[in-house]
């Protein structure tokens, strides 16, 4: 019944992913910005952590959490 449906693609999965080995990956799809920071404040201490762009339109940050 459900044959001529067209299958949902698969996304990559965004926000906090943990890696299992002390770090997190911060993944977020944004194709329309120059430029994405993460703040992050551990520590109450903020700190700017710049996102690398990444294909399709995602930009990505490794950080690791002590």
């Amino acid at each position: 019944m459900f044959e001529d449906l067209n299958p949902v693609p698969d996304f990559p999965p965004q926000g906090a992913i943990n890696q299992g080995n002390g770090k997190f990956t911060w993944r977020i799809w944004a194709p329309k910005v120059e430029g994405l920071k993460l703040i992050a404040s551990p520590d109450d201490s903020p700190r700017e952590l710049p996102l690398a762009p990444a294909e399709d339109g995602y930009y990505v940050c490794e950080l690791p959490i002590e």
